[in-house]
This record gives structure tokens, sequence and C-alpha cells, in this order.
């Protein structure tokens, strides 16, 4: 199955939950990222009852300090 990932193509063997996915990526330090699937925002507490499948778009993004 074809997801698309911070605007890059992925492929994914089966629908993983987004804290399998994140997991599978070897994000460090998970609390201090967000990710949005199909433009929603999925909060932390829900990594692992959302699930990712064919065709969804993912953005994982970390806050940035700066001024």
């Amino acid at each position: 199955m074809e997801i698309t990932v911070n605007g890059d193509k992925k492929n994914i063997s089966a629908p993983v939950t987004v804290a399998e996915y994140m997991e599978e990526l070897s994000v460090k330090q998970p609390g201090k990222i967000a990710v949005a699937v199909n433009g929603e925002v999925i909060s932390r507490e829900n990594w692992q009852d959302h699930t990712i499948e064919g065709g969804d778009e993912i953005e994982i993004v970390r806050p940035l300090q700066g001024g």
C-alpha cells in the first residue's frame, strides 16, 4: 500500500497504527513531534488507536525554536 509522508511516497505492507509507524521509523523523542493524518492532528494518546491505511497523507513535524 502506498502512503505519502511529508510529501514523499512510501510503501507499507499492511495497515499500521500511528504508534507502530513511528516505531518503525525509529522516531527519536516522539513526545516532541506532531503527526497529522489526512490533515487531522492525531493526539499522542490516540496513536495506538489510529490506523494508517493506503492512500493516507501523513505529516510529521517537530516544533522549532527561534524568532
